[in-house]
């Protein structure tokens, strides 16, 4: 199933302390330019959906925008020129603690992804106007966890990241996607309840 991405709003991290948005109505980005006048060109993209709405209802504001951080901290570990896409909700503009769910269900929907499953981080290569099941990418799924035990998990497997050398590697390069595979390995051993996907290749290509 294709989908035209239009709802996700960039959260850019900025010296690794705060962020930046673009409007919710406007496609995905490709580069960004900073007031000081750097233009940082994307070379991945980062998504994390809410694909049960029930999973909010437990979640305090100090518990997601912890769990903001923490998705920040990881996507940019990876790659310093990601993209890190988060659902703001159109009526509170820029709350990293205000996620709309709806926002981020086609994308659960065009991944085939159950709720009960997520929540999920999703990190590919290319600009996901369009994503389906068979697309290349890492997808982390969160098996129903809590917004602060997800934290916890990301900031280790940004840790594991820097250690298996993500920051030095292309992003989208046989190395790359090796130093996930060997993320992945790691987390299957340490993190209980969280699975992960790494998937080099769109099927069907060689």
């Amino acid at each position: 199933m294709a989908l035209l991405a239009r709802r996700l709003s960039l959260a850019a991290m900025i010296v690794c302390v705060s962020a930046t948005a673009f409007g919710a109505d406007q496609p995905i980005p490709r580069s960004h330019q900073y007031p000081n006048g750097t233009t940082v060109h994307f070379t991945s993209w980062s998504l994390f959906l809410v694909c049960d709405p029930a999973w909010l209802r437990s979640e305090g504001k100090p518990e997601l925008l912890a769990l903001y951080k923490a998705y920040l901290n990881l996507v940019t570990t990876a790659n310093e020129s990601d993209a890190p896409l988060w659902a703001f909700s159109s009526a509170t503009p820029w709350r990293a603690d205000q996620i709309d769910p709806l926002q981020t269900k086609p994308y659960c929907d065009s991944l085939g992804l159950a709720p009960h499953q997520g929540s999920f981080v999703v990190i590919t290569v290319h600009p996901p106007d369009t994503i389906g099941p068979s697309d290349a990418k890492v997808l982390l799924g969160f098996g129903g966890q809590r917004a602060t035990d997800i934290a916890r998990s990301l900031m280790a497997l940004a840790d594991q990241a820097a250690d298996q050398g993500l920051p030095e590697a292309r992003a989208g390069s046989r190395e790359w996607w090796r130093a996930w595979e060997r993320v992945s390995v790691w987390s299957r051993r340490r993190l209980p309840g969280t699975t992960m996907i790494v998937q080099p290749k769109s099927a069907g290509k060689p």
